[in-house]
């Protein structure tokens, strides 16, 4: 017989894979679909590491009529190597499809040239969330009708707002959220809140809309008439529907005087005073202003009646212009001593 040789480019496999790791269960709070999570193997040259994960009510025993209809309930996720060291791997299992809410039971599963490691598995338990808790804090509050009229009037998927899951966000979903209140002072609470709730511009808007939906409601029904009254007390000020310069008061003036005016869309705001030349005595930059009503003393814009440079205007009568974005308008001004 002749010399029998062992090709160099031959390596022993003796043994398959073994995972290190152990899993605990897994909860997901409602809306948080991600989970990650990392394994570690024993081994040589493991060709592939995956997890199959069985949707929320998968029955094992149950029988199909064609195999498309498995591959909708278990689903393969390959895992990523991360790290290597001697014989020594780890994997991390990076999904983010939680979506249902129930139980998904992962497996995880390895295999080299030699087999297939046993395997380990785990479960994800995505809870359910209680309806009308928009904010995933596991209360039906005020803050979830905040929540929920902020985004009046959307349309699409997947709106966290979207409760009734028709594609938009309305009075159901409001009324939805009303009719789940807890036996909590939340009735109460709009005087609390009003103060510390701040809402950009289109926020408002679509609070306003559903107030005026709610308004237009000839018959409304008990949980319809909460929401409208939170609703009020939350945004008691309409916004404007058109910007404008109001007459400032006092006037004829001495020796000061406040512009109101009304924004119907967030801006950059100044104002310029003239004299009876055209000449600019005065400019007062306001700057960027959220839309609404600025009326009173503590919003108006104050002029002290001096010019630019401190000193004090003569009487007369004086041109006043107010500037924002798209807007410009003048009124005459009377300064009296």
């Amino acid at each position: 017989m002749g010399d029998r040789r062992i090709p160099a480019d031959i390596s022993s496999l003796s043994l398959p894979p073994t995972f290190t790791t152990e899993l605990s269960v897994i909860e997901l709070e409602a809306g948080h679909r991600r989970h990650q999570l990392e394994v570690e193997l024993t081994g040589v040259e493991i060709k592939r590491v995956f997890a199959s994960i069985a949707q929320p009510g998968f029955d094992p025993s149950q029988e199909f009529e064609d195999w498309s209809e498995l591959d909708s309930l278990i689903i393969e996720k390959d895992l990523e190597l991360i790290e290597t060291g001697d014989q020594v791997y780890k994997y991390r299992f990076d999904y983010d499809e939680f979506t249902q809410e129930g139980e998904y039971a992962l497996v995880f599963q390895a295999s080299n040239l030699d087999g297939s490691a046993a395997p380990i598995q785990t479960t994800v338990t995505v809870k359910k969330r209680l309806a009308g808790d928009v904010n995933g804090d596991n209360q039906v509050d005020l803050f979830d009708l905040v929540q929920v009229a902020s985004m009046f009037g959307k349309k699409g998927e997947d709106l966290a707002a979207d409760i009734s899951s028709d594609g938009s966000v309305n009075i159901f979903d409001l009324v939805m959220v009303a009719g789940n209140f807890g036996n909590s002072t939340a009735v109460a609470a709009p005087r609390v809140l009003a103060n510390k709730l701040t809402f950009t511009s289109q926020q408002k808007r679509s609070i306003q809309s559903a107030i005026v939906e709610l308004e237009g409601i000839p018959a409304r029904s008990q949980a319809e008439e909460l929401v409208l009254n939170l609703l009020i007390a939350i945004l008691p000020e309409k916004l404007p529907e058109q910007t404008q310069l109001l007459p400032n008061y006092p006037n004829p003036f001495n020796p000061e005087t406040w512009i109101p005016f009304e924004l119907s869309q967030d801006s950059k705001v100044s104002v310029t005073i003239y004299d009876l030349a055209g000449t600019p005595v005065r400019n007062i930059s306001v700057g960027y202003l959220q839309a609404g009503s600025y009326v009173s003393q503590s919003r108006a814009i104050y002029w002290d009646g001096k010019i630019d440079t401190g000193e004090r205007v003569a009487s007369g009568t004086y041109f006043c212009t107010l500037m924002t974005e798209g807007y410009a308008s003048t009124q005459k001004m009377i300064i009296l001593k």
